[in-house]
């Protein structure tokens, strides 16, 4: 109804204090038709790259995308994204040990994480310990670095930028795929810190019943 309106802020860090700590700006806001563009581009991105992969259970058929970041714009942008397509969210806390993570990675056979680039260094060590095993592409929030893209391409993974996934994204016309009320747009996973972490499935109306 106010497409217009703010939406989502963030505030870029200037510098650090003399006790070490951050130091931000303002907040620039991009308004919530502006989330809804590159929410869309995002997932026509995904699927004109295809870099979620089809798997089944529960008797039904499911696309899963990972999510390994700190609260920020581009995680809801892509969560969003997801939706569009009806498409299953897999976030993941930055707390969470190897062990954890390759414990959900097996059971979802996730095979693609939208992240910021300290995860794309975690996933590439685990990869070299034989976990991870489904991981074939990682797509940064941020620019990569040579060196990160290399390092991806030892381990069998391919690195993007996510600006890249939005230009592709952009210039697509493929149509969306509409949910249901009872398909799940996120599975909740516990940290895992007192065994393997258990995931909670949310629906549409799940969401829209505590809103």
């Amino acid at each position: 109804m106010y497409p217009d309106e703010p939406m989502l802020g963030t505030r870029t860090q200037l510098d650090n204090d003399e006790k070490g700590k951050p130091v931000f700006g303002d907040y620039t806001w991009k308004s919530f038709a502006e989330v809804q563009k590159i929410g869309q581009a995002i997932g026509r991105g995904i699927e004109v790259l295809k870099l979620a992969t089809e798997t089944e259970g529960d008797g039904k058929k499911w696309q899963f995308v990972g999510v390994w970041a700190k609260n920020r714009r581009e995680w809801l942008e892509t969560h969003i994204g997801n939706m569009y397509f009806n498409r299953t969210t897999i976030g993941f806390f930055d707390s969470m040990g190897n062990q954890a993570v390759d414990f959900i990675l097996n059971q979802t056979e996730l095979s693609c994480i939208f992240c910021t680039p300290e995860y794309i260094s975690k996933l590439v060590a685990m990869k070299k310990e034989d976990l991870a095993k489904s991981i074939k592409y990682l797509v940064s929030m941020e620019r990569v670095k040579p060196e990160q893209v290399e390092a991806c391409k030892a381990v069998g993974v391919e690195l993007l930028e996510l600006s890249y996934v939005i230009e592709k994204g952009l210039a697509s016309t493929i149509e969306f795929n509409k949910c249901k009320a009872d398909d799940c747009p996120i599975f909740s996973y516990t940290s895992g810190t007192t065994g393997d972490s258990k995931g909670v499935k949310l629906t549409h109306a799940n969401l829209i019943a505590s809103a």
